[in-house]
């Protein structure tokens, strides 16, 4: 059964205090944070008694709240193609809408959006990092992401391989490891057995007089070849 709590609302009310929501959420579900690993979002969802539901839809997922006298019940509803991280990600941004966008608005008895739709992948607009949307979806993002990887369990200075070891551990990509951690993608790394312009000359020289040798074994096959 989904309860409101006292102290997810005022924490939510503090829409600075993303860390400190994610982190009583974690603790509410009995999630310990000893070493990186993880995040169960799916059995913590079903713990704070919230459904989750695949199904076909044209959007990237939604939030849908039933009310049955009184009593408010969350639907999370997800697109059966969602990949593993990607559908990770949705169901802790829209627990964020949920925490942020709705749960306020119900404690104070006040008319509340009964579903909000996402139009984008969370995930691929946290990645892409653009410079304007709207601020309940980047509210939304960063609790999603400190709810999957908490910012304290990280640092700044991880290079490429503890990057993806850290990764492999809370089962993320190295890419949203590197946008969680403030840095930039590593770009590949440069062929280093890249061919010097001689060698790439006599390549090509090769190339050409393989031709030749077939062109040659065609016109003696078939005299119309040219």
């Amino acid at each position: 059964m989904f309860a409101i709590f006292p102290q997810f609302v005022e924490l939510a009310a503090q829409k600075k205090h993303v860390e400190a929501l994610a982190s009583a959420f974690r603790q509410h579900v009995q999630v310990v944070d000893i070493e990186p690993h993880e995040f169960p979002i799916d059995s913590a969802l079903k713990n704070f008694g919230i459904e989750v539901h695949e199904q076909p839809l044209t959007e990237c997922g939604a939030i849908v709240i039933k009310d049955r006298q009184q009593e408010f019940q969350p639907y999370l509803l997800l697109p059966s193609t969602q990949y593993r991280l990607g559908r990770r990600f949705l169901l802790a941004h829209l627990l964020g809408h949920l925490f942020f966008d709705i749960q306020p608005l119900i404690s104070q008895g006040k008319n509340f959006p009964r579903g909000i739709k996402e139009h984008e992948s969370p995930l691929s607009r946290y990645l892409k990092n653009p410079p304007k949307q709207a601020a309940s979806e980047t509210l939304c993002d960063e609790f999603a992401a400190e709810l999957l990887v908490p910012a304290r369990m990280i640092h700044k200075t991880l290079s490429p391989a503890e990057t993806l070891q850290l990764a492999s551990q809370f089962g993320v990509s190295a890419a949203f490891l590197f946008r969680r951690n403030g840095q930039p993608a590593q770009p590949a790394a440069p062929h280093k057995d890249k061919p010097s312009s001689r060698a790439d000359a006599a390549s090509k020289k090769e190339f050409s007089d393989v031709l030749s040798k077939i062109r040659n074994i065609a016109k003696k096959i078939e005299p119309s070849v040219k």
